[in-house]
């Protein structure tokens, strides 16, 4: 396991866990690290209010540390029933205690089978956020409470979204063997 904080190696495949008030990062499969491109803290976006972080580019899809698949023109899939988002947090004086998290996110739905997608969202394992799409959308904005209270700059900031109902589509009639929930194409803080 290793320690994300400045400086540290941070696994783009992980799995973010909360220990002891620290964030830890575990692999999530077993090859040696250096087969995996390396990402420190200061190498995550960093998160200015009114400047979101656009998913399709580059720099921003680092911020996508576990449970999303390949990089599309708009953003990413989830790809399982978890997945994790990190950034830094930019300029910190803007931010309240009714400053929140825009998110522009896709569900996948497939009427008649996939009918609903619920969505949970926690912060240090406190929820933030939950909400249900019943209706296919090619993106929604779906709006989190973020107070900003004691961040201070580049402090690093951990999303775990959990997708009750992921689907797989290896019954589907094409080869695609991902387990969808949830497509994110952007994260915007609005103070």
């Amino acid at each position: 396991m290793v320690r994300i904080a400045s400086g540290c190696a941070v696994l783009m495949l992980a799995t973010v866990l909360l220990v002891a008030g620290e964030y830890w990062v575990r692999s999530s499969v077993t090859v040696l690290a250096s087969s995996f491109p390396v990402i420190t803290a200061s190498s995550l976006p960093r998160l200015e209010p009114d400047r979101p972080l656009k998913f399709a580019t580059d720099n921003n899809f680092l911020a996508l540390l576990d449970g999303w698949g390949r990089r599309e023109l708009w953003g990413a899939w989830s790809d399982g029933y978890q997945a994790t988002v990190g950034f830094r947090i930019g300029n910190t004086e803007a931010l309240t205690s009714t400053s929140s998290l825009l998110l522009e996110v896709r569900p996948y739905l497939a009427p008649p089978v996939v009918m609903k997608q619920r969505v949970q969202v926690s912060i240090e394992s406190i929820p933030v956020g939950a909400f249900v799409f019943t209706e296919p959308v090619p993106m929604a904005k779906v709006k989190i409470p973020f107070e900003g209270a004691g961040l201070k700059p580049d402090d690093v900031v951990v999303l775990k979204f959990s997708f009750p109902d992921a689907t797989s589509r290896r019954g589907e009639a094409i080869s695609d063997n991902r387990t969808l929930a949830m497509g994110i194409g952007s994260i915007e803080l609005a103070p």
